[in-house]
């Protein structure tokens, strides 16, 4: 029987990445998935974090936010992802000299990897709630990006998106206001 809950266990993962996925791609146009079905890794996902309305109203081509300040992500999708959230990568670009300490939204003591920084798009707790977390997570990743690139082009001094506080003072400010940034039941398609 074990053999048999994995098994239904992974159809479900990989039905629920794949819906999601699909809905991201409507508001996403410049992304990939990649599901090795076969062996049973992980789903990942590369996405181009512009949105559909920004590209069709500038008529831009993916590489065009591939450059200096490039809007490309990597994306973990782990198993219990709609209840923890996925792993994004990205913004390579940022100069951390150029950020206050409370501006920094990385992981791991903001050490840059292969593929940027792994950055924080959410309170873990949150994620449970959301109806597609793999499409809430790149959001914020998109607000997050636009606000460094501002930072970086010295056209602000700070970080402007919302945030929760690092640690446990961003884990009250949850707890006191779990709804402050979702967007749960918020289903944007192209042309609404």
């Amino acid at each position: 029987m074990p053999e048999e809950l994995a098994r239904v266990f992974w159809q479900d993962y990989c039905r629920s990445v794949v819906r999601d996925f699909r809905e991201l791609q409507r508001l996403y146009p410049f992304s990939s998935l990649r599901m090795p079905l076969s062996t049973r890794k992980i789903a990942t996902i590369r996405v181009v974090a512009v949105d559909v309305l920004l590209v069709d109203r500038l008529m831009a081509t993916e590489g065009d936010f591939l450059g200096e300040y490039s809007k490309e992500l990597y994306i973990e999708v782990p198993l219990d992802y709609r209840d923890h959230g996925c792993k994004v990568y990205g913004a390579a670009w940022v100069d951390l000299e150029k950020l206050r300490h409370e501006d920094v939204h990385f992981f791991n003591g903001a050490a840059r990897g292969p593929r940027g920084y792994r950055l924080c798009v959410g309170m873990t707790e949150s994620f449970g709630r959301m109806q597609n977390a793999i499409l809430e997570s790149v959001r914020t990743a998109q607000y997050m990006l636009v606000g460094y690139e501002r930072v970086m082009r010295d056209e602000s001094d700070r970080l402007e998106v919302k945030a929760y506080a690092h640690g446990g003072r961003g884990l009250r400010e949850y707890q006191r206001d779990p709804n402050r940034y979702e967007t749960k039941g918020e289903r944007v398609a192209h042309g609404e």
